[in-house]
This record gives C-alpha cells, sequence and structure tokens, in this order.
C-alpha cells in the first residue's frame, strides 16, 4: 500500500513518513530486503516473439496483457480467446507460433529435467550407480534440477 502512495508526488512527503513509522512500530529496518515491494502477479515471458506484419521484435508476458475474444460459432456456442497485441501496429500475435514455441519450451524443460544427474547432497559428487538409494557417505541424492 506504501508503495502505491508513494507514487503520488502530492502525498510521497507524508507517505514516507508514516512508511517509516510504520516499520519502526513493527520492528523492520527502513532499507531491509523485506521491504523492497515485489510484483504479485505471475509473469511468463516469451522472449522473441515477432509481429508478422511490421516485422517488430519484442519479449512478451503471457500472463497479463492479452485481449479476450468472444466469438460464436454458430449463435449456441461462445468461445473465447486471448490474443495478444503488437505495440507497434496493433496486429494479434500469431496464435500457433506462441503455441509451438510454449510446445517447444516445455519439451526442453522436460528432456532437461530426465536427463539431468543425480549428486549427493552432502559431497556434490556424481552418482555412478543407478539403483543406489544413497551415496557412498550415506547421504540422499538430490537432483541438480528442482521439480
Amino acid at each position: 500500500i506504501m508503495s502505491i502512495l508513494e507514487l503520488d508526488e502530492d502525498v510521497q512527503h507524508e507517505s514516507h513518513v508514516l512508511r517509516r513509522s510504520a516499520l519502526t512500530q513493527l520492528g523492520i529496518r527502513e532499507y531491509s530486503q523485506s521491504t523492497i515491494f515485489r510484483n504479485p502477479c505471475a509473469e511468463f515471458i516469451l522472449t522473441d516473439l515477432f509481429c508478422t506484419e511490421c516485422v517488430e521484435t519484442r519479449d512478451l508476458n503471457l500472463c497479463i496483457g492479452g485481449v479476450t475474444i468472444t466469438e460464436n460459432d454458430d449463435g449456441s456456442s461462445t468461445a473465447k480467446k486471448t490474443e495478444w497485441l503488437c505495440d507497434e501496429c496493433d496486429n494479434p500475435y500469431d496464435a500457433n507460433e506462441i503455441e509451438w514455441r510454449l510446445i517447444d519450451l516445455m519439451q526442453k524443460e522436460s528432456v532437461q529435467f530426465q536427463l539431468q544427474d543425480l549428486r549427493c547432497s552432502k559431497t556434490g559428487k556424481v552418482a555412478r550407480g543407478c539403483l543406489s538409494r544413497e551415496s557412498e557417505c550415506s547421504a540422499p541424492w538430490k537432483p541438480d534440477t528442482p521439480k
């Protein structure tokens, strides 16, 4: 709330004083890591997506900024689809291209997870045997890539 109040220049000084006093009452230092504003919205950025009309390339956040369009096929059913528009020419990006890029990313993640090494959680050595549940020092194995 304080970060939003500090955006208004008319009450910026008062909101800064209020923030400082609230943090003092909570026992938190003003410039600690816990006071830094973090955007609560999820984001998934698809890099280097280009527009087929104006050939402009940009990174696209798929979690925000899409336009939902309602289509009626035969009058009885209503289908909703989301389109992302180019900032330069306002034409929609190719939905098939976005879908194929997402499928390709998921396949790469799957292959990376399946081909990862198991390491000893104590020493960091790579597992040589496939069937042992623990390393030579009786520590459990941990994967290189978390789930």
